[in-house]
């Protein structure tokens, strides 16, 4: 399978935040692998940089936008919770979330 790109990892991101609890970004990326079924090669394959999975970056991507969002917030260097406005979102849950979707329900995302 394809390496997803970082709009299709925000909302099982949310998902995965939404119990509450604090989650690291190494256990989103071994939870989001599984969910998409990312062979081995998807996992190790690098950005042109040669320094970071193109995988690990998507994930670290998504979290930042959902945390740009107000639907994620950091507790800790490389620990995020789902907020308020994100157990919103999940209380009923579109079909997906992407750049789109944020702006349209959180115009001063911009």
């Amino acid at each position: 399978m394809a390496i997803p790109d970082f709009q299709r990892l925000m909302l099982p991101l949310l998902k995965l935040a939404g119990d509450g609890e604090q989650h690291t970004l190494a256990e989103s990326v071994e939870h989001l692998a599984q969910e998409f079924h990312l062979s081995d090669d998807d996992r190790v394959e690098l950005l042109p940089s040669g320094k970071q999975s193109r995988f690990n970056n998507r994930v670290g991507w998504t979290t930042t936008y959902l945390k740009k969002a107000g639907l994620l917030q950091a507790v800790g260097y490389g620990r995020f919770q789902v907020t308020d406005r994100g157990q919103g979102v999940l209380a009923s849950p579109p079909a997906s979330i992407d750049r789109q979707f944020v702006k349209s329900r959180f115009p001063e995302i911009g």
